[in-house]
């Protein structure tokens, strides 16, 4: 009975389907009576299938019970297989973060000691670089030093300090030669004296600048003795031009160190010379 009312329910389906499709087979006017009737027809014989459908025997219950638990432990299995699969990739997921976040924090790391060797190197290098250059400043400042050591020992060679004294008063155009010797301790002066308004004007201006050159060389070390031999242009009786020796003066050290320089006369410069000389043209 079971089989029969089944096999009508699935041809009640089937004949509703092409009843709505074309309802003139079924001989009605419209789908919508198809529907109802057919409708109608498919939930009768879907309830007396199931009011005439057989009840299961114990075995069949047994075998689905059985199929049921197999079911439920297989789905369990699965269901753990799913989990223990989860758990795995979660663990391998964490494995992973935690591979990347030591990868991670060893380039920081790495970064962090390159860039303090950096520093390390940079500030080694300005170090260096300080260094270098405060010893460079030590050996310019002692080579300036030693220059400006040179240079103070150079001024104050005798041979030096003469010509400077002789520059300042004579001037350096009128010098002809100036001569130290050191052994002897001996200085000569060859000088051009200069023009004034009358002779014994040139004269004066003659023993003024000597006076004040052996004034600039008191307490000179290194000289004994100091000799001027003063040039001017002179005109002999045929109006030759020549530039002569018109006077010569010799001061020892002892007659200088005896001078007082705020008393002494320049007019006296003839009376303390050891030699003194001057051409006639100047008596007058």
């Amino acid at each position: 009975m079971f089989d029969l009312l089944l096999i009508l329910f699935l041809l009640s389906i089937f004949a509703l389907v092409i009843g709505l499709v074309k309802p003139g087979i079924f001989r009605m006017d419209s789908r919508k009576r198809v529907l109802k009737i057919g409708g109608l027809s498919v939930i009768v014989l879907f309830v007396a299938s199931m009011i005439a459908a057989p009840e299961l025997t114990d075995e069949e219950k047994a075998a689905m019970e059985a199929e049921k638990k197999s079911e439920e432990v297989a789905t369990a299995e699965e269901e753990e297989a799913e989990a223990k699969a989860e758990e795995k990739a979660k663990q391998q997921k964490e494995e992973q973060e935690a591979e990347e976040k030591k990868q991670k924090e060893a380039e920081e790391q790495k970064a962090k000691e390159k860039e303090a060797a950096k520093k390390e190197k940079e500030r080694k290098e300005q170090e260096a670089a300080k260094k270098k250059a405060e010893a460079k400043k030590k050996e310019e400042a002692a080579a300036k030093k030693k220059a400006e050591a040179k240079k103070k020992a150079e001024a104050r060679k005798p041979e030096n300090l003469v010509k400077r004294a002789v520059t300042k008063h004579f001037g350096e155009d009128t010098i002809d030669v100036i001569t130290y010797n050191k052994e002897n301790r001996y200085v000569l002066i060859r000088v051009l004296g200069s023009d004034n308004l009358t002779t014994n004007m040139i004269k004066t201006g003659m023993w003024i600048d000597t006076a004040s050159v052996l004034e600039d060389l008191d307490g000179v070390e290194g000289i004994d003795t100091v000799d001027f031999n003063i040039q001017f242009p002179m005109v002999d009786q045929y109006g030759g031009e020549s530039t002569d020796i018109v006077m010569k003066s010799s001061f020892d050290k002892e007659t200088r160190e005896r001078i007082n320089w705020d008393n002494f006369l320049h007019d006296n410069i003839p009376n303390i010379a050891q030699d003194y000389w001057e051409h006639p043209a100047f008596r007058k």
